[in-house]
């Protein structure tokens, strides 16, 4: 098998900031930077990496190249202004011929110059278009866009207010400050953006790691166990932990049974990054390079395909899009994530299947015991199935998987039909702002892409004109118009399935019921074998209803069939409004795909927080 192609991998983006002019350490730097190279491939071995840098000095030029040959990453030169246009650039010197042979391995560059042109407006860019100020912008463009920053400090100290000492504040802060930031769309309440930043000291032969924002501050500001004061509280907290603690060892011994009884493989990598809240988030966007790598390793990339068309439908060959370089990557991660969502969709559905099924099997065994005692030990060993099933879910993250692919997947559709709209809008600016922890790992891979996708107004195919809004209207609104008109119906139809099969179960319950009482009645308690099969019979048939109703609840068939309907009347609502053409069709369509991100935020957050479990009645 032919192994899958970077464009189906979301990228790290690492960041390159050093002292300007040639660098007086090329022999030491090598030293200190290849180690942690090694590190960041061990611990993330399955994604691909993108070093960005202004190469604007001999330190930056020096480690850019080591993560080009050590990282395999690609480069993307970001300068301060075209290239060939840069005056202060040395005539000569070993920095001078480094610059230009990186920028020529550089797979592109990005014309910054021409960004703070678009993004500021004529009045603003004439008082940035000064080269300190665009180093700045430049600083912070490298700053928002990098998780990991490689950051070499000064010999002197005369670093402590230039681009480097900038750029750590701002990681360290977890934002760019509204004044360099050009993230136009940039939103005051998201969650801090956590980073790495490594930091080398070439003078003093020494490397540090740092995960940024740091934990202290939630730590400290964490509030307590609330409502007791005095020697009861404290015995109460004490207990508190004393049993949280057991609990969590308990669970840590069963994951470790679990491991080990399916003999999972670990990585069997030492030299890597210790665990953070850094590391975990990366951690799922290389968990997401690994899944994609397998799936097509295993079922080749026909799916990809079929998924690409299904996104593009009959445009599948327009030049319009699949001349664009951007649009292309956009569709590739899409259909990675869509064709991976189905995939663990499908595992969950049958997992969720096999444990109603198992539970019901229970519970009519448990009903059954007082005709064999055999029963019991049938009954014992379904219950381990069960939670054996319950934990597979959990310790494999089968459903996370599917709901967390699901949502990465209609954010980068949103974000492919803004870019072929020609809307300058970031999805990673609305979308999961809010929410703190692991899911910030899709915001993270959404941003990751823009570094690979950005446009500086360099000449070529610009999206955007009639054909493209056509396009966007045919294939976004009036697809997704038909697709949730199409999908609700079934849902109903299933709700309304496990609904009449609960409230027969209700009925029939009480018909026997109503049978048992009037055979006591008329017949007696002397026979006791009809008295147990009429108590074995209310069993099955009220374990059949609790199944039913479970599995309901856990399928979210009402929840769905109601966002379903909702979704239809907000790509309805923008259908009518793109034929009346009172309203610019960019503000429609901006306004349906942060309909869509907030409407995915809350699917996402709301099958989160109702995992898988064993069932109980």
């Amino acid at each position: 098998m032919q192994p899958v192609s970077e464009d189906y991998m979301i990228p790290i983006v690492v960041g390159v900031s050093g002292r300007k002019g040639d660098s007086p350490d090329d022999e030491r730097i090598p030293a200190l930077v290849v180690p942690e190279m090694t590190r960041l491939r061990n611990t993330f071995p399955h994604s691909p990496f993108v070093v960005i840098s202004s190469l604007s000095g001999g330190d930056e030029c020096s480690i850019a190249r080591l993560a080009v040959e050590h990282l395999g990453a690609r480069l993307i030169a970001v300068l301060p202004c075209p290239s060939g246009q840069d005056k202060n650039a040395p005539p000569d010197g070993k920095y001078a011929k480094d610059f230009g042979e990186l920028l020529g391995r550089a797979e592109s560059s990005i014309d910054l110059s021409s960004l703070m042109r678009s993004k500021l407006g004529g009045t603003r860019y004439g008082a940035a278009e000064d080269r300190a100020t665009a180093g700045i912008f430049t600083a912070a463009f490298i700053a928002e866009h990098s998780e990991i920053l490689f950051a070499v400090s000064s010999e002197d100290g005369a670093e402590e207010q230039g681009s480097t000492a900038r750029m750590i504040n701002w990681m360290r802060e977890g934002s760019i400050t509204r004044e360099y930031s050009l993230r136009a769309n940039m939103s005051g309440l998201d969650t801090l953006d956590r980073s790495m930043i490594i930091m080398i000291d070439p003078v003093g032969l020494r490397t540090s790691v740092e995960s940024v924002p740091s934990d202290e501050e939630s730590a400290r500001t964490n509030p307590g166990s609330g409502g007791q004061s005095g020697l009861p509280g404290a015995v109460s907290r004490s207990a508190s932990r004393k049993l949280h603690g057991l609990l969590q060892s308990a669970s840590n011994l069963l994951d470790k049974l679990y491991d080990s009884f399916f003999n999972r493989p670990g990585e069997g990598i030492t030299d890597g990054y210790e665990k953070s809240p850094f590391t975990a988030v990366m951690e799922r966007i290389d968990g997401f390079n690994s899944d994609i790598g397998i799936y097509v390793d295993r079922y080749g990339d026909k799916d990809l395909v079929r998924s690409k068309q299904y996104l593009l439908q009959n445009e599948s060959d327009n030049e319009l899009i699949t001349g664009d370089g951007a649009l292309r990557k956009i569709i590739c991660l899409y259909s990675a994530s869509d064709v991976l969502s189905q995939f663990y969709q499908k595992k969950t559905a049958s997992l969720i299947s096999w444990i109603y099924i198992l539970f019901f099997i229970a519970v009519v065994l448990y009903g059954l015991i007082d005709w064999s005692s055999y029963l019991v030990l049938c009954y014992i060993a379904l219950i381990p199935a069960i939670a054996l099933l319950v934990k597979m879910t959990s310790r494999d993250r089968i459903e996370d998987r599917f709901l967390d692919y699901r949502a990465l997947a209609e954010g980068l559709r949103v974000q492919f039909f803004w870019t072929l709209s020609g809307i300058d809008e970031n999805v990673s600016s609305h979308y999961l702002s809010k929410y703190e922890g692991l899911l910030t790992w899709i915001r993270k891979a959404v941003r990751s892409i823009e570094i690979v996708t950005v446009r500086t107004g360099s000449p070529g195919y610009a999206p955007g004109d009639d054909k493209c809004l056509d396009i966007t209207r045919k294939l976004w609104i009036e697809s997704q118009l038909g697709y949730f008109s199409t999908k609700k119906r079934p849902l109903l139809a299933r709700s309304r399935q496990f609904g009449n099969i609960m409230f027969l179960s209700f009925v029939l319950t009480l018909l026997v019921a109503l049978v048992y009482g009037m055979y006591v009645l008329f017949a007696g308690v002397g026979n006791s074998e009809a008295i147990n099969n009429f108590q074995i019979l209310l069993g099955v048939i009220a374990a059949v209803g609790v199944a039913a109703q479970a599995y309901k609840n856990k399928r979210a068939y009402d929840e769905l069939e109601r966002r379903y309907s909702l979704a239809q009347q907000t790509y309805a609502s923008a259908k009518r409004e793109l034929e009346i053409g009172s309203v610019a069709p960019e503000k429609v369509l901006i306004a349906v795909g942060r309909e869509a991100l907030l409407e995915n935020s809350d699917w996402l957050w709301t099958h989160r927080n109702v995992p898988i479990e064993v069932p109980k009645g």
